[in-house]
């Protein structure tokens, strides 16, 4: 399993690398980490056959996989940031969270605005599953 650390505070880490502007994506998966802490999930940094995905996190018998980024409007990079989770062939949900305003689902990973996410923490992993079932029985 890879390593990677998320702190509270930004602004140490942008001091510590001297960055002129800001990194929003390692900024955003910080965010992410954290609230999953805050929600009680142990979060661990997958690693799917060679391929990386941000954040495994389990809470009880629920488990997600979750990968974070800015924005996935260019192909190229929807397709970079969903590799990883496309190898997953388990049954847990998948989600991509980014701050496009236009999001959905396709082969099986659901694209959800980070915003949104972060404000509705009542969403279980068990409601998206009862979902899912419940769109497969209107096909």
């Amino acid at each position: 399993m890879n390593s990677k650390y998320y702190i509270a505070d930004l602004a140490i880490r942008e001091a510590y690398l001297h960055q002129r502007r800001p990194d929003i994506g390692h900024g955003l998966e910080n965010i992410v980490f954290i609230e999953l802490k805050r929600r009680g999930y142990e979060v661990y940094v997958g690693n799917i056959k060679g391929l990386e995905v941000d954040f495994i996190a389990e809470k009880y018998d629920d488990k997600m996989y979750i990968q974070v980024c800015q924005t996935v409007i260019l192909d190229e990079v929807y397709e970079r940031e969903t590799r990883g989770l496309l190898k997953i062939k388990d049954h847990y949900p998948k989600f991509l969270l980014t701050l496009d305003e236009i999001c959905g689902a396709d082969d099986g990973i659901r694209h959800v605005n980070l915003i949104d996410w972060l404000i509705d923490d009542v969403i279980s992993v068990k409601q998206y599953q009862k979902a899912d079932l419940m769109l497969k029985k209107l096909e």
